[in-house]
C-alpha cells in the first residue's frame, strides 16, 4: 500500500510540474486571497462540477447519443459505476470505523435496512449497473470512445463487475441459517479482487480517477489566474 501511493503521488507530482508551467500556471503568484480564491474555484469546477456532475461527459452524451433513452447513455453508467463504487467505499469504511468506536462489532447480524448494510447494498447495485452497462457498450462497439479497447479496458470493468457479484453473494450467504462453507473460499477471492483494484490504481485505467481530476483541476486554476492576472 505504501509502495502504491508513493507510485500515485510521484506520478501526480511530476504530471503537475509538467502541465502547470506549460499551463502558465504561477504558484507564487498565487499565493494572495485572489489567489487562493481561484484555487478553491478551481477545485470546485474540477471536483464537484466535473468529477462528481460530469458536466463535459454529459454535454458529450448530448451531442452525440442523445437518442439514447438516460438510463443507456454512458455518463449514466459511468456515474452509478462512480457513485456504486465511492459508495461501497464509503460503507466499508463506516462498518470498521463503527467496530473502532465500539459501537458494533465486525460478524454481529444486522437486518438488510441497517445504514451502513443498506448503503452499501445500494451502492452496489448502482455499481454492478454501471458497470454492466459499460461492459456491454465496450463489446457492442457503442459509440466512438469505444471502438477500440486496451486489455486495461476490459480487466477494470470486469474486475469491478467480479468484485460486485461476490460481494453480493457473500451479503446473500450471511443471512443463510448457517455460515457456508463456500462463503469463506469466495470471501478470500472478493477481498482479493478487491485489494487488486486499489493496489493497481496508479497503473491501470483505475488511474484516470486521479489524474482526470488533477489535470481538471490544473485547466481550471490556469483559466481562473489568467482572469485574476488581467483584472
Amino acid at each position: 500500500m505504501i509502495l502504491v501511493f508513493v507510485a500515485g503521488l510521484a506520478g501526480v507530482l511530476t504530471m503537475i510540474g509538467k502541465v502547470a508551467p506549460a499551463s502558465g500556471i504561477d504558484w507564487k503568484g498565487l499565493m494572495n486571497r485572489d489567489g487562493l480564491k481561484a484555487i478553491g474555484g478551481a477545485l470546485w469546477s474540477s471536483l464537484a462540477i466535473e468529477s462528481l456532475g460530469q458536466k463535459r461527459y454529459r454535454e458529450d452524451c448530448e451531442n452525440d447519443e442523445a437518442q439514447l433513452v438516460w438510463y443507456r447513455r454512458p455518463w449514466v453508467m459511468h456515474a452509478a459505476t462512480m457513485l456504486g463504487f465511492l459508495g461501497l467505499l464509503a460503507a466499508t469504511t463506516l462498518d470498521f470505523g463503527l467496530e473502532v468506536i465500539g459501537v458494533r462489532e465486525t460478524g454481529t447480524p444486522v437486518p438488510l435496512w441497517y445504514p451502513v448494510r443498506l448503503l452499501g447494498t445500494v451502492a452496489g447495485l448502482a455499481m454492478m449497473y454501471g458497470a454492466t452497462g459499460l461492459i456491454i457498450r465496450r463489446w457492442r462497439k457503442e459509440g466512438r470512445t469505444v471502438q477500440h479497447s486496451f486489455t486495461s479496458d476490459w480487466m477494470f470493468l470486469w474486475l469491478l463487475w467480479i468484485a460486485g457479484l461476490t460481494g453480493f453473494v457473500i451479503e446473500l450467504a450471511l443471512y443463510l441459517p448457517s455460515a457456508p462453507a463456500w462463503g469463506y473460499a469466495l470471501f478470500l477471492v472478493h477481498v482479493a479482487i478487491a485489494m487488486e483494484l486499489v493496489l493497481l490504481v496508479p497503473f491501470t485505467k483505475f488511474a484516470h480517477a486521479i489524474y482526470r481530476p488533477v489535470s481538471l483541476f490544473l485547466q481550471a486554476l490556469a483559466a481562473r489566474g489568467a482572469n485574476t492576472a488581467a483584472g
